[in-house]
């Protein structure tokens, strides 16, 4: 009877998880989530359809853990940023500096894929899951964040900071309906002047 070894069994196991995974993505990033089809991820990981289902159970597991890492890497780009600030001072400039606007190239993308992986949640338990998991830790991220500027600007604001966290998050999502606007759109410059009026009016230091 062969030896099986169990240390290379297991990067064969990791191996073609992340092959399966790299597979996905790429399909999505062509075709679209609707657009998926395991036998496509399958053969572009050089797999089976059995064995992406051995590792993901169907195709709703494999969405919920492909389409979970995309919506996770922004929230990870926001919890690195604010643990930066921990060592230096920080105000409300620094803030505005890295929130997404309505024109960047890269934030409409973001947001487009992050708009259809919300539409995939509602009808797959697993993704919403995991969205709300990071959801709750983007939330907390951007609470994170107006607290330690308030203490390094001495502000005293009485409006729970996690009810500000909440809505620029929603300032965030608004920028689906501004993309519908047509000519009446509002662009990066008046949305930056916006944030800087809101945030001197609102949290002005003591």
């Amino acid at each position: 009877m062969p030896v099986v070894n169990d240390a290379a069994s297991g990067r064969s196991e990791s191996d073609s998880r992340t092959r399966i995974l790299a597979s996905a993505r790429a399909e999505i990033e062509q075709r679209g989530i609707l657009g998926l089809r395991v036998a496509d991820v399958a053969r572009g990981a050089g797999t089976s359809i059995t064995l992406i289902y051995r590792h993901f159970e169907d195709r709703d597991g494999l969405l919920a853990h492909v389409l979970g890492d995309i919506y996770d890497e922004s929230i990870v780009y926001w919890e690195s940023i604010v643990d930066s600030w921990r060592s230096r001072e920080v105000g409300y400039d620094d803030l505005v500096a890295i929130m997404p606007l309505p024109d960047d190239r890269i934030s409409r993308m973001r947001r487009n894929i992050r708009l259809q992986i919300l539409a995939t949640a509602v009808n797959n338990p697993r993704l919403r899951e995991r969205v709300e998991r990071s959801t709750q830790r983007f939330h907390a991220a951007v609470h994170r964040a107006v607290l330690l500027i308030r203490e390094r600007t001495g502000e005293q604001n009485p409006l729970d900071a996690r009810v500000y966290a909440l809505m620029l998050l929603m300032f965030n999502m608004m920028f689906v309906s501004n993309d519908m606007l047509g000519e009446g759109r509002i662009d990066d410059a008046l949305y930056r002047d916006f944030l800087h009026h809101f945030f001197a009016r609102y949290d002005a230091p003591a």
